[in-house]
């Protein structure tokens, strides 16, 4: 494994709810073995978790930041009192970092095992077209598109429709107004809260937004020619497709960009 040379800084951002300690951990031994690794890392973390009533275990809290004493990276948890969901993996470093215009947020889940040379293969995307945001994995006319099958030989890698955030996304910070962004996530929020509902689909909301702003959203071509399919979630009984409101956040969604004139097309 290996830092990554160029001047920019790349934030990696994690957001996790209770009874995911032993996920997260997992995760982060996952983000250990890029082969480019960040250079700091953000764990978003609540108090109460509106989605599931459930308040975050102050033992799991003292677990986490246990854990961070020895991590590698240099990390910083990141606190609320009330979780405002998935959102806060792009928004907790947009409002607690010093970001610079060449800096690079990399969001991840904390449920799903990291391909080790994710990292790269967007960085190395980025640094040939750095004008949009690069996904491992993204949605484009009801088809998946998984970067590992996309020849790296070849530039002309998928634009996609929405990026697929459990496995990877980077974000360049000069492509985020950070007023507007702020601004445009708490529209979402607050419409959420009209329905007693939390913001869930952080993919789709974070998409349209660089949609909006007319920027591409790219699967990044693997750096190898062959398949190499390493995806692995790790099980959890209270995942989105298993969450009663998560078709209730979708239609919220939806009907914020029906109203303002947009073309959505089907997410899944």
């Amino acid at each position: 494994m290996f830092y990554f040379l160029n001047l920019a800084m790349i934030i990696a951002s994690v957001c996790t709810i209770p009874g995911r300690a032993e996920s997260l951990f997992k995760v982060l031994g996952s983000l250990l073995e890029q082969t480019v690794l960040p250079n700091s890392l953000l764990i978003s973390v609540s108090d109460f978790y509106p989605r599931n009533e459930k308040y975050f275990p102050k033992e799991d809290l003292a677990r986490i930041e246990k854990f961070i004493e020895t991590y590698p990276i240099p990390s910083q948890i990141v606190k609320d009192n009330v979780d405002i969901g998935s959102c806060k993996k792009l928004l907790s470093p947009i409002n607690h970092v010093d970001t610079k215009n060449g800096d690079l947020i990399f969001t991840f889940d904390d449920d799903a095992l990291l391909t080790n040379r994710a990292i790269e293969s967007l960085v190395s995307a980025w640094e040939k077209n750095p004008n949009a945001v690069y996904s491992i994995m993204g949605h484009r006319e009801e088809s998946y598109i998984h970067q590992e099958r996309i020849d790296s030989s070849a530039f002309d890698y998928f634009v996609v429709d929405i990026v697929g955030g459990y496995r990877g996304v980077l974000y360049p910070v000069n492509l985020i107004e950070k007023d507007e962004f702020i601004s445009y996530i708490q529209e979402m929020i607050d419409l959420h809260k009209s329905q007693n509902l939390i913001a869930m689909h952080d993919d789709h909301i974070f998409s349209y937004f660089f949609k909006m702003k007319k920027i591409e959203r790219r699967v990044a071509p693997f750096l190898e020619k062959r398949f190499f399919i390493d995806y692995r979630n790790i099980e959890n009984s209270d995942g989105i497709t298993v969450d009663k409101n998560t078709v209730l956040s979708m239609n919220i969604i939806k009907n914020y960009f029906s109203n303002n004139q947009w073309v959505i097309d089907n997410p899944y």
